[in-house]
C-alpha cells in the first residue's frame, strides 16, 4: 500500500499571505454545546498557504483548478534540496541534483524555516526558481512543481514561469 504524505500548511489567521490578497478570516459561526455543531466560516483567497496555481490563475482561458486531472497532483514525487546562493535556483543548481526521470519535484529550501513557530509575516525575501531553471523543468517534462513558500517566482516577478 502506497504511503501518502500531507504537506499542507495548516489554516489559521495568523498565516501570512500574497501582499494585497485577502486575509485569513476565520469565524465560529456555530458551537457543538450551544447549537450542537461546531461550524466556521472560513475566508481567503485561493493563492493562500499550500496552493495550487491551475492555468486559469495567470490565463483567462486557462484550465482552471478544477478541471485539472487528479492524477497529476497523486503520486510519487522527487524531493529535492538545491544548494544554491542567494534567493535564486538556477538552471545550473537544478542540472547539479542529478534529477531522474519524474512528473513531479518538490523543491525543499529555507523557506521551510520560514514556517516554523512564528509570528507570521510575509517574508519577500523568500528563495524562487529563475525563469531559466523554470525552462530546464518544462523541458524535461516536470508537470507539477512545489516550492516551500507562497510562490515559485520571486516577488517582483513579471513572468509567469510555468505555462
Amino acid at each position: 500500500m502506497p504511503i501518502y504524505y500531507d504537506i499542507s500548511l495548516p489554516v489559521s489567521a495568523e498565516m501570512p499571505v500574497w501582499p494585497g490578497d485577502p486575509a485569513i478570516r476565520i469565524e465560529q459561526v456555530s458551537s457543538a454545546r450551544k447549537d450542537g455543531l461546531n461550524i466556521s466560516r472560513l475566508e481567503m483567497g485561493t493563492h493562500t498557504l499550500t496552493h495550487m496555481d491551475a492555468p486559469r490563475h495567470v490565463k483567462d482561458r486557462g484550465t482552471p483548478v478544477d478541471r485539472l486531472p487528479l492524477d497529476l497532483l497523486i503520486g510519487p514525487a522527487l524531493v529535492v534540496e538545491p544548494r544554491h546562493e542567494g534567493n535564486l535556483i538556477t538552471a545550473t543548481d537544478l542540472g547539479e541534483l542529478g534529477i531522474r526521470k519524474t512528473e513531479r519535484l518538490l523543491i525543499k529550501t529555507r523557506n521551510s524555516e520560514l514556517w516554523m513557530g512564528g509570528p507570521y509575516e510575509f517574508e519577500s525575501d523568500y528563495v524562487s526558481l529563475t525563469k531559466d531553471a523554470a525552462r530546464w523543468l518544462l523541458s524535461r517534462g516536470i508537470k507539477l512543481v512545489g516550492i516551500d513558500y507562497l510562490s515559485i517566482e520571486a516577488v517582483d516577478s513579471k513572468d509567469c514561469l510555468l505555462y
